[in-house]
């Protein structure tokens, strides 16, 4: 028999869910002062979930790396709206911006420089889909048969589709006014399955909703 399962839990957006992402990919160049990142750490940012970690603050910045789950970092800066940081990757690569509501703050946002320019936050850009949900059904042996059917709310109004990533990397680009996709797949046990989706327009890509879960033995 097959095993399902569904969740009726909101998630949380990455994208960062992750792995490859090929969400807007494009190489704007980030605005950030190069003395921001000479001032002292006073802040810190725990990721609650693998993060993408990006040039410039907005989806439409290209992928630096991904910060993994737990990992705390130092915040360097914040962007002139709040809605992103400045962060320290412990890979040692170079600073990078993830979206501020991924993690839990430590510190004074007092002491956190401020970003001189909003470049790069999706003026224009889409609303982040509603709540998302799944059911799935796995088969027995290894790997594992994945059936599972994805839904969110459809918020936008300004979409030109949404974009359905599975473990960070883009399967399908869907009309606008989307809100349903079923997806096919395998997966070896024990292992976990990742799913984001984003809207997305000209202007850029929204907030992504990410949801997680794996097949039992």
């Amino acid at each position: 028999m097959p095993i399902s399962g569904n969740s009726a839990n909101p998630s949380v957006s990455p994208t960062a869910l992750t792995p490859g992402m090929t969400e807007g990919t494009s190489s704007a160049p980030s605005s950030t002062p190069q003395s921001i990142l000479t001032k002292p750490v006073s802040a810190s940012l725990k990721l609650n979930d693998d993060t993408n970690c990006r040039a410039g603050p907005g989806t439409d910045y290209e992928k630096v790396t991904v910060v993994p789950e737990g990992a705390s970092v130092p915040v360097l800066a914040r962007s002139t709206e709040g809605t992103h940081f400045l962060v320290d990757p412990p890979d040692n690569i170079a600073s990078c911006w993830v979206l501020a509501e991924l993690g839990t703050f430590s510190g004074e946002i007092a002491t956190v420089p401020q970003a001189t320019s909003s470049a790069g936050e999706n003026a224009g850009a889409p609303a982040r889909p509603g709540s998302l949900f799944y059911n799935y059904e796995c088969s027995y042996g290894a790997p594992q048969v994945v059936t599972a059917t994805l839904s969110w709310g459809d918020t936008a109004n300004n979409e030109n589709g949404y974009r359905v990533y599975r473990d960070g990397a883009l399967i399908i680009e869907l009309p606008a006014n989307s809100s349903q996709y079923a997806d096919e797949t395998t997966l070896d046990v024990g292992d976990t399955l990742t799913y984001s989706v984003e809207a997305f327009n000209d202007a850029g890509a929204s907030p992504q909703r990410i949801i997680s879960f794996g097949c039992s033995d």
